[in-house]
């Protein structure tokens, strides 16, 4: 095609704006999905303290199959979803491992100041129920809704 390539510093500039707005846009479609959720109320579905409760499914996935052995994934993701409206209230994301750190301690280099994905140090098979409980503790603050059932895949 006798194009130029784009250098390094252009595609990580591109990159760190296209992941800064997914995720702002993914956080405020949840927000508004909560919102949606709030149905509950009109069903008398609350509690002592009038918060609406709600069901919430939870599904995950790993980086890699496992086949019951060897559940060492690098990374993990869940998203809760409301069982009535099927939208995405809550997602998180937990990550064993950064390339960025990986190449600096492979070269025997210090890190350069980078966006370190890394936030995992535990087991594997503790990710998807450590961010079920984060999106559980975060039901108060973000949506004002208690997910009262658990619906698991």
């Amino acid at each position: 095609m006798n194009m130029p390539n784009m250098s390094i510093k252009l595609y990580q500039h591109v990159h760190s704006n296209i992941f800064k707005n997914l995720n702002d846009l993914a956080w405020r479609e949840m927000l508004i999905a909560g919102k949606d959720a709030k149905s509950a109320i009109e069903k008398g579905e609350i509690n002592h303290l009038g918060r609406p409760k709600i069901a919430v499914v939870a599904d995950g996935a790993w980086s890699k199959r496992s086949y019951k052995t060897k559940y060492n994934a690098l990374s993990g993701v869940i998203c809760i979803i409301g069982a009535r409206t099927k939208k995405v209230i809550f997602f998180g994301v937990r990550n064993k491992y950064c390339c960025v750190c990986q190449l600096a301690e492979n070269c025997g280099e210090l890190t350069q100041k980078h966006v370190c994905f890394k936030n995992w140090n535990s087991a594997s098979t503790a990710m998807e129920a450590d961010i079920i409980f984060e999106g559980f503790k975060q039901s108060l603050d973000m949506h004002n809704i208690i997910y009262a059932q658990l619906i698991g895949k």
